[in-house]
């Protein structure tokens, strides 16, 4: 029985994430409640009796609070496993460092007026989160519509609108994507442009999952025989080029 590439792709992308869910463990970390309110999650590194605590978060940031400024210190354990939610707080969550982003993208309508269905793949794209608010990377993955494979290549920019663990952000890809399989002589790909809005929030200190819709633009060309049955030179032979303008959706999580 032939299976439908849709399903594969979310069987690869679901196993991709599978280890970290299957793997979690149970942690612990130090907590520290303030008495205006506050709380601090991390690793207290050094305790003054009756002076200091000077706590360090999982971003490196370290802080010393007063002992007349502290309610209670406790030990609590925390789970790794990306799919267990909880609060959050923003200063434990990841501030900067190497990001991988995985994500499942599907287009239904094109604005072009061609006729063209779908476009459903999986992208991969490496980066760095410079701060809070800026990350760069670049990244590829497999695209297939109605009458090819895609293989893209891309470099990428994300802008998270808040420093919050739940924040909206601004996407944007710029690169080419290549045909690797097409149904029409000739098929090749050409330039790739991305753009769109969506959520990121924080389900662990490390890992957040990401929703996103936007715009995709896609230039593609293919030879097509008119009156292939005949033979030739009666069989006319054209070069078809153009673009395809997606409604983009896109799912996926940033480690």
């Amino acid at each position: 029985m032939k299976k439908h590439p849709i399903i594969i792709l979310i069987t690869v992308f679901y196993f991709f994430l599978a280890p970290s869910a299957i793997f979690g463990q149970i942690n612990y970390e130090d907590v520290v409640y303030l008495k205006n309110g506050s709380i601090i999650h991390g690793m207290i590194i050094e305790q003054i009796p009756g002076a200091s605590v000077k706590i360090e978060c999982s971003d490196r940031n370290v802080y010393v609070f007063k002992t007349e400024d502290i309610e209670k210190i406790t030990r609590e354990p925390v789970t790794d496993s990306p799919f267990i939610m909880k609060k959050i707080q923003i200063d434990s969550v990841k501030q900067r460092g190497f990001t991988i982003i995985p994500e499942i993208n599907f287009s239904k309508i094109n604005f072009s007026g061609d006729d063209f269905y779908y476009l459903w793949g999986i992208d991969l794209t490496a980066g760095y989160l410079i701060n809070p608010h800026i990350s760069v990377g670049v990244g590829t993955g497999l695209e297939y519509n109605t009458y090819a494979l895609y293989f893209p290549l891309f470099a990428a920019l994300r802008y998270n609108i808040l420093k919050k663990s739940v924040t909206p952000f601004f996407t944007a890809e710029g690169g080419y994507a290549r045909v690797i399989k097409g149904g029409f002589p000739d098929y090749t790909g050409g330039l790739r442009i991305k753009g769109g809005v969506g959520m990121k929030f924080f389900v662990s200190r490390q890992i957040a999952m990401n929703f996103s819709t936007g715009f995709k633009y896609q230039e593609f060309s293919y030879k097509y025989d008119y009156a292939w049955w005949l033979p030739s030179p009666d069989c006319y032979n054209y070069t078809i080029s153009g673009a395809y303008k997606l409604f983009d959706i896109s799912v996926g999580m940033t480690f």
